[in-house]
């Protein structure tokens, strides 16, 4: 076993980071049945092919993440924008 250093500790609020996500879109607003459906069929389906992806390149595997989580800041970055800039007006009480 080897000390890791704190990561632990950054992959725990990275993950409490992600499940914030979560809650904050579901409270705006609360998918039914069938797009729950949908949303656990395509988790399921990206969960294998990222477990496969990773077991071939690990590296590229998480170069991927980074890329993911470039994306999700520019998007927010863009919403914030739009939200202070009066473009988003159901936004606007939230």
């Amino acid at each position: 076993m080897e000390h890791d250093h704190g990561w632990i500790t950054h992959l725990l609020q990275e993950a409490e980071n992600e499940r914030m996500h979560l809650f904050f879109f579901l409270s705006m607003r609360n998918p039914g049945i069938a797009m729950r459906s949908i949303i656990t069929a395509a988790q399921l389906i990206f969960y294998n092919f990222f477990f496969a992806f990773y077991l071939v390149s690990p590296k590229t595997a998480h170069r991927f993440v980074g890329y993911l989580e470039e994306e999700a800041v520019h998007t927010y970055t863009v919403a914030i924008d739009c939200v202070d800039k009066g473009r988003l007006p159901v936004w606007a009480n939230m």
